[in-house]
């Protein structure tokens, strides 16, 4: 009996051991079900057929990807800025963890306590004087306009001036500026949404940074997921768009930094007024490659031929030729390298097309979406 018991007593741990080792072996091929599905998925369909099914299943994947995009289309602005700003702080975060080794969690909380000092400051003292400018030169503008027209009455002989005139290149002008001047009013709403826009994503990055690397592996999770298929083939070409992205616009913030500290001080030792207004508008102009230049050029100009005529004026035009010849000799190259080396022509035409279609994102992203498209997937090797 004795052994009869024994022997009753060791069957269920024999079973429990079988049944705890049968759910060991099959824990590992569930981590590989992404790979071990499509064979067998496919495994009754003919063979001519399966390149048709693979490109199917890729169209459904991205036409679904593009939807949901599509749909949150509201809120692409600021997912878009909170990926950006996520991406440069990283960059910083990473580079101090490096050299001084400090806890991460530490470093996010000194960086961010920096910018909310520095955003203090300009929200005290830069913000209210840079829109006070800026209603001063709106006040100002068709006084510097009247002032363009007779210098250029003076300059150019009468019957040519008269022939201008009857032209209508006089009342074109108005009609351009007071085009401009709607442009510039819609133009400071755009500008308030995106300060909001801003504030949210540096909360939302704050809150993605502290976690970055357990969401990183959160989402890397999804490659054994019944996900798997779909985060194989979206991945791979978001994580290469999202870095080139990232990188470009980590350098422009940079180029821009800097020609917005050299036009300052310039401006303020040619005495020209409203520095700081035009100051910000080279900043922000920064972002948008070619026509950038022609748009934070002009009001310099402007003012400095209303305030001090046509030396003045020279003067600003040769501060802005050094400051370009500056950019593009020696920020670009080192800071920019070959991200954005393309024709100026092409520039201009996918500006235009991205403004028409997508508004200021279409400016901010057409040249580096064009680039990523043409470089990257049309050129890229078959798989």
């Amino acid at each position: 009996m004795s052994r009869s018991n024994l022997a009753l007593s060791e069957e269920p741990v024999r079973g429990e051991r079988s049944e705890t080792h049968s759910r060991s072996a099959l824990a590992v091929p569930s981590a590989q079900g992404a790979d071990a599905a499509g064979p067998s998925a496919e495994a009754g369909i003919p063979p001519r057929w399966r390149p048709v099914l693979a490109i199917t299943r890729r169209v459904a994947i991205w036409a679904a990807f593009f939807g949901g995009c599509w749909l949150l289309i509201d809120f692409l602005s600021l997912v878009i800025i909170t990926f950006i700003v996520c991406y440069i702080l990283n960059s910083l975060t990473t580079s101090i963890i490096e050299k001084f080794a400090f806890r991460r969690r530490v470093v996010v909380a000194a960086i961010f306590s920096c910018l909310a000092v520095i955003i203090a400051v300009g929200i005290i003292v830069v913000f209210p004087r840079a829109v006070d400018e800026g209603k001063r030169f709106y006040n100002e503008l068709p006084q510097t306009i009247r002032k363009v027209e007779q210098s250029a009455s003076q300059l150019i002989e009468s019957s040519l001036y008269e022939r201008i005139q009857s032209l209508g290149v006089e009342s074109g002008v108005h009609e351009t500026v007071g085009v401009l001047a709607k442009k510039a009013t819609s133009g400071v709403k755009d500008f308030l949404k995106f300060l909001f826009h801003l504030f949210l994503s540096l909360i939302l990055a704050c809150l993605i940074l502290l976690d970055l690397p357990k969401m990183t592996s959160g989402v890397q999770a999804l490659a054994h997921s019944r996900l798997g298929p779909v985060y194989d083939e979206l991945a791979p070409h978001l994580l290469k768009f999202f870095e080139m992205l990232g990188k470009v616009f980590e350098a422009q913030v940079l180029i821009a930094t800097v020609n917005t500290i050299v036009t300052f001080l310039g401006l303020v030792l040619l005495g020209i007024p409203y520095s700081l207004m035009l100051s910000t508008t080279v900043f922000f102009c920064g972002f948008i490659p070619v026509l950038g230049v022609f748009v934070s050029s002009a009001p310099i100009v402007l003012v400095a031929f209303n305030v001090g005529g046509f030396l003045l004026s020279a003067k600003a035009i040769a501060l802005i030729t050094f400051i370009h010849i500056l950019e593009a000799y020696v920020l670009n190259p080192q800071i920019m390298g070959e991200h954005l080396a393309v024709h100026p022509l092409v520039v201009i035409v996918v500006l235009l097309l991205g403004e028409t279609f997508f508004g200021v994102w279409g400016l901010l992203l057409g040249v580096p979406v064009t680039l990523y498209v043409f470089r990257d997937l049309l050129q890229a090797a078959p798989a």
